[in-house]
């Protein structure tokens, strides 16, 4: 991009990004101009930097961070929807061409990272469920073992009373609701070893 003329690194920081924001694209390849929609570069020479890459929001942080420390080569991550298209991730570089404390104009590289974005978002989410699968293993069979315990002691206690005790009908709810949460844990068990998880 060019700065129409070199700016002095000396000049007050709000000055020296006013000229940034208007530098005026003078080149680019085929792929910059896919990005923003366009057939070639030619529909977008001569627009402003600051029309294609706005002073607002986090994008502020980025034009003094980069402004503040001389204008060295400065990656960065965007998430942006351009032009009707779906949101997409790039990552930026940023390179300053100074010689002499002078800003001659800048190189801007863009690259479309969306597909690697996805798959980090893949690993992260498969990494988190395979987590989840282990607390859901470790839990069921704990879990398993106290209800195993607590039925067996229910059977010993109906088995030490008369069939018309009136608590025997307490002990057969008891054993019941044992039993629901034991298929509760063998969907929890399912889960943990990759199975389809029951959204109940």
């Amino acid at each position: 991009l060019t700065i129409g003329r070199p700016l002095d690194l000396s000049l007050p920081s709000g000055q020296l990004l006013e000229s940034i924001l208007q530098a005026r694209i003078v080149d680019g390849n085929s792929e910059f101009a896919q990005m923003y929609n366009r057939r070639s570069m030619t529909d977008l020479m001569g627009l402003r930097l600051g029309t294609l890459f706005p002073y607002r929001g986090k994008r502020k942080d980025v034009y003094e961070k980069w402004s503040r420390t001389g204008f060295p080569a400065y990656t960065f991550e965007t998430k942006e929807k351009l032009l009707n298209v779906a949101s997409r991730y790039f990552e930026n570089t940023l390179i300053g061409n100074v010689s002499r404390q002078r800003l001659l104009g800048f190189w801007w590289l863009k690259r479309d990272i969306s597909e690697r974005k996805r798959a980090e978002h893949e690993l992260l989410r498969a990494q988190k469920l395979e987590s989840l699968g282990v607390l859901a293993g470790g839990i069921a069979h704990d879990f398993n073992n106290l209800l195993t315990g607590i039925l067996g002691n229910i059977s010993l206690a109906k088995a030490s009373l008369p069939a018309d005790h009136k608590a025997v009908e307490r002990l057969e709810a008891a054993s019941t609701a044992s039993t629901r949460a034991q298929e509760l844990t063998r969907q929890l068990l399912t889960f943990s070893q990759g199975g389809a998880p029951i959204k109940k």
